[in-house]
């Protein structure tokens, strides 16, 4: 399948109109027109995610994160993030980034969250707008909030989080004995919505 068929899905769901003024999901390296069999996904691309890539002849780098953030003046091989990119070029592997658009979006990494925390009915926590070409009329928005099904101890949550996620480590603002009943959720830093959330 050629890249811009790939993109062309993707938009469909998760539209690249939707990100952040200073975001820069889309496509940062690649040819739209190139053929694309293989696809790796991951969080973050760094050496080991382009070596992996090359190792197993991947042809398309979908990272959650944006590898070009910045304006860059400079492409060697002597610096980390120019490597990545001349050898990402080099190995015909094409980068491409879903970050707030595929947060914001209506079964996006925030609606993923909430189904794995059991959480089906929620609203938006900072609404962004509403589009008639989208998702036929409904609002968008990033970050979501809803009640848990049963109200829950924090230090019992936590465990839950922890089991859900497969993580070991949950940092703990606040006290482990407080009852939890209503959850908002950012997949992303969020400290700007702390205020919004308690509202």
């Amino acid at each position: 399948m050629k890249l811009k068929e790939i993109i062309k899905i993707i938009n469909t769901k998760y539209p690249e109109k939707l990100q952040y003024g200073w975001d820069n999901s889309g496509l940062n390296i690649g040819d739209i027109d190139s053929e694309i069999n293989k696809i790796l996904l991951c969080l973050d691309i760094n050496d080991t995610v382009l070596e992996e890539s090359i190792k197993k002849g991947v042809d398309l780098i979908i990272s959650h994160h944006p590898f070009i953030f910045e304006k860059i003046n400079q492409i060697r091989k002597d610096d980390i993030k120019g490597s990545i990119i001349y050898r990402a070029i080099k190995n015909n592997i094409s980068v491409y980034c879903m970050h707030t658009n595929y947060d914001i979006a209506f079964d996006g990494l925030n609606d993923y969250f909430m189904g794995l925390i059991g959480i089906n009915e929620y609203d938006i926590l900072e609404f962004e707008g509403k589009s008639d070409d989208y998702l036929d009329g409904r609002e968008y928005g990033l970050g979501r909030v809803g009640k848990l099904d049963t109200p829950m101890k924090m230090g019992s949550f936590i465990e839950f989080i922890k089991e859900k996620l497969r993580i070991d480590r949950v940092r703990l603002v606040g006290n482990s004995n407080d009852t939890i009943n209503k959850v908002a959720v950012v997949t992303g830093s969020g400290a700007e919505f702390f205020k919004m959330a308690k509202k």
